[in-house]
């Protein structure tokens, strides 16, 4: 199952559902519905908890988060600044998730200011505190390198 698909699923039914509810919330058969619930599964999105009963696990979650705050903004005072090593603002600011992808896919920011960033927990810390994301700033805590921290925000907001 696409990921965008998955991503756009969890976010309709919640946290947990039954088959019936992918039924009723989607439109589509029952037979559609378990094939979408069980794809789901085995993507590791979804765990089975009962017979007729699914939870979306920390990797859903973590889609659902991206769906709700890839695209919310802060106002401009709120926006992040990047900063060179002797601590001048780059002329640029971020104000959501999908700009801090294009900047890093673009390489606007040089990956070394990104990564001093990352691991001073600042970025982290704005991602947190002024977008609520959660799971994202938790994740992004573990990030080794540009490459790693890029595949996690196309996987957030959902690039594929």
């Amino acid at each position: 199952m696409p990921t965008n698909r998955a991503r756009r699923l969890l976010s309709i039914l919640g946290p947990e559902f039954t088959i019936n509810d992918v039924v009723s919330k989607i439109n589509v058969s029952y037979q559609t519905a378990k094939k979408y619930v069980y794809e789901m599964i085995k993507e590791g999105f979804v765990n089975k908890v009962e017979d007729n009963k699914f939870i979306v696990t920390e990797k859903g979650l973590f889609l659902i988060e991206g769906e709700n705050i890839a695209k919310k903004g802060v106002e401009d005072k709120y926006a992040y600044i990047f900063t060179d090593e002797k601590g001048m603002p780059l002329p640029i600011k971020i104000d959501n998730i999908e700009k801090l992808y294009a900047i890093l896919r673009y390489k606007i920011v040089p990956d070394n200011i990104i990564m001093h960033h990352v691991e001073k927990g600042y970025l982290v810390k704005w991602i947190l505190e002024q977008l609520g994301a959660r799971i994202l700033a938790q994740k992004l805590q573990e990030t080794k390198s540009p490459s790693e921290l890029l595949k996690l925000l196309e996987e957030y907001i959902g690039t594929d």
